[in-house]
């Protein structure tokens, strides 16, 4: 039993250094040098950023609007869409008070 603990705290302290390390620094821009895509498929990046555009100047919702973009940008990339998690975070943002 004694060395169960142990082993369990000799585990957590271990996991503790570990997680720091392991978090992605959201202070840093994101690396775009990766990003090598054609004429049309930023062509079709740039429509799918307009019809959001739209979608947010309408009286839609927020989510329909980010679903919508979320949509086309898998339908272009697959499941790489990554960058479309923020609008998670979105809502979290306070606006100033008046």
């Amino acid at each position: 039993m004694k060395k169960n603990i142990f082993m369990m705290t000799i585990a957590l302290g271990i996991a503790s250094f570990t997680v720091p390390v392991v978090a992605q620094d959201t202070t840093m821009p994101h690396d775009m040098s990766s990003m090598n895509m054609s004429v049309e498929d930023r062509e079709k990046m740039a429509v799918s950023h307009q019809n959001m555009a739209t979608c947010l100047r309408s009286d839609v919702t927020f989510k329909i609007c980010h679903d919508a973009l979320k949509n086309d940008c898998q339908n272009m990339m697959g499941t790489s869409c990554s960058g479309m998690d923020m609008g998670k975070t979105m809502h979290k943002i306070k606006k100033p008070k008046k």
